[in-house]
């Protein structure tokens, strides 16, 4: 399901370029991944070395992550994966900014282009899964244009699974 997105990427948007996760980004994401705002709904804070574990697997597994910095002075912002979802039958948009960038619009901006990339690149649909109680990622992916699938209990916590559905016909 993965193979349709290519392995390299570097999207434009007005304020961000989202582009592959590399070593040079390791300190930043390990900022995100010890953030206790941005993990609040995540599992908490990581400590440091768990978090630059976690950072080094996923470089080293080439996993479809993605940095999203912002162009004018190239601060990484957030980052974005794409899974299997658990089910084995969705592909699963997850995402996890700074917290000193809450409420500034590149969430929406960043994700809106990279799901328009993606289209584009013959992904018809996705899954986000979200804490019942992060009103704020609730909220993103509703304007992002993801519908409430179903509600389950994971993690130890209530979750709502959305799915976005992209529209195949043009006209």
């Amino acid at each position: 399901m993965l193979d349709k997105v290519p392995s390299k990427i570097r999207i434009n948007t007005s304020r961000c370029i989202i582009s592959n996760l590399t070593t040079s980004d390791i300190e930043d994401v390990i900022l995100i991944y010890t953030d206790e705002i941005t993990r609040k709904y995540l599992g908490g804070a990581l400590d440091r070395s768990k978090a630059r574990e976690k950072v080094l697997n996923l470089l080293n597994n080439q996993a479809k992550v993605y940095v999203v910095k912002e162009k004018e002075n190239d601060f990484l912002l957030g980052i974005l994966y794409l899974n299997i979802y658990y089910d084995e039958k969705n592909i699963e948009l997850s995402y996890e900014f700074k917290s000193n960038y809450f409420g500034m619009g590149y969430a929406y901006e960043s994700i809106m282009s990279f799901l328009h990339y993606l289209e584009q690149n013959g992904i018809h649909v996705l899954v986000a899964e979200t804490q019942k109680k992060n009103i704020s990622s609730i909220k993103l992916l509703k304007k992002l244009g993801f519908v409430k699938m179903k509600e389950l209990v994971r993690f130890g916590e209530k979750q709502i699974v959305y799915k976005k559905q992209f529209d195949t016909i043009k006209l």
